[in-house]
């Protein structure tokens, strides 16, 4: 049987000792790292493979139809998403896709200025 990219991916993480600040596997870079191997020519990764839908996708996607200004739209390329919830009901709808994060000293500043607000300074 053929292994995944994920698969691949953890296993380098785990091979190079290629680890975050918390311990957790870089798996993610991992992957991107390989993807951009490939289309260099340099690998030959195994197919993609789609990821499941969570029982949470649809309400996701009907949460930012509704409430965001823009509506809902597919993203892009590599994403992530994500729903807070608090005491089993839905708070808020998070995504973010592969421009979004090259921007991290914009969600840095954000963060900051919303710690400031939270602390009254």
């Amino acid at each position: 049987m053929i292994k995944g990219r994920t698969f691949i991916s953890k296993e380098l993480c785990r091979y190079w000792n290629w680890r975050q600040p918390n311990g957790a596997l870089k798996d993610m870079a991992c992957r991107d790292f390989l993807s951009r191997l490939e289309k260099k020519g340099l690998i030959i990764l195994p197919p993609v493979k789609l990821a499941r839908w969570t029982v949470h996708e649809s309400l996701f996607k009907g949460f930012l139809s509704a409430y965001h200004y823009l509506g809902y739209c597919q993203f892009v390329g590599t994403h992530l998403k994500y729903m807070a919830f608090f005491k089993q009901r839905p708070l808020a709808c998070l995504g973010f896709a592969v421009a979004a994060w090259r921007l991290k000293y914009y969600f840095y500043l954000i963060f900051y200025f919303l710690i400031l607000q939270g602390c009254g300074l």
